[in-house]
């Protein structure tokens, strides 16, 4: 994955920034033959909000980097690192990423190449449509399961749901802790 998009990003003249979690990454990065002179390395940032905001394209692992992406309006193309990362590509396209590829689509490097031609080609219109699509993510879901939580704690209740919200998100339910308490 990351071979076709140093490759593809190099055809489309795209500046590559690579940031590294760990030094064993960047070993791996290194021994791999995948740092170019021109790219930049860069030490993970845990302590800024905005992490993205200055970047057109953020190619990594499906996770909260994903809706941290979409917030600022980045483009983000993931993928899962792990089998028990199943989130299907439908669940993306509800918040307006439709650059995620499944474990399968991942191992096929004519579909993988395809996919960064298309998203590097298509640009402005990745960009509105994610824009317009991903209004619900307002940056507050960790809250209303945190209050959740703490009713559910507070009460010693099941939360059933959470009420209904206006923007049409995916509501966490707790019906299942039911059963891990009894």
């Amino acid at each position: 994955m990351y071979k076709t998009a140093v490759r593809k990003a190099s055809q489309f003249n795209l500046k590559v920034d690579w940031l590294i979690p760990n030094l064993k990454a960047l070993e791996y990065l290194q021994n791999e033959g995948m740092i170019q002179r021109d790219h930049n390395i860069l030490k993970w940032r845990n302590t800024d909000n905005c992490i993205w905001e200055d970047y057109r394209y953020v190619i990594g692992p499906a996770s909260t980097s994903v809706y941290e992406c979409i917030m600022v309006n980045a483009i983000p193309i993931s993928f899962p690192i792990s089998t028990t990362q199943t989130t299907e590509l439908d669940n993306w396209l509800e918040i307006g990423h439709c650059l995620h590829l499944n474990h399968t689509q991942v191992s096929k490097s004519i579909f993988v190449e395809s996919l960064f031609d298309i998203a590097f080609t298509n640009e402005e219109a990745l960009r509105k449509n994610q824009e317009i699509i991903s209004k619900s993510l307002d940056g507050r879901g960790s809250q209303r399961v945190k209050c959740a939580v703490e009713k559910f704690l507070n009460n010693n209740q099941i939360v059933e749901s959470f009420e209904k919200l206006s923007d049409g998100l995916h509501h966490c339910t707790f019906a299942s802790i039911s059963e891990i308490t009894k």
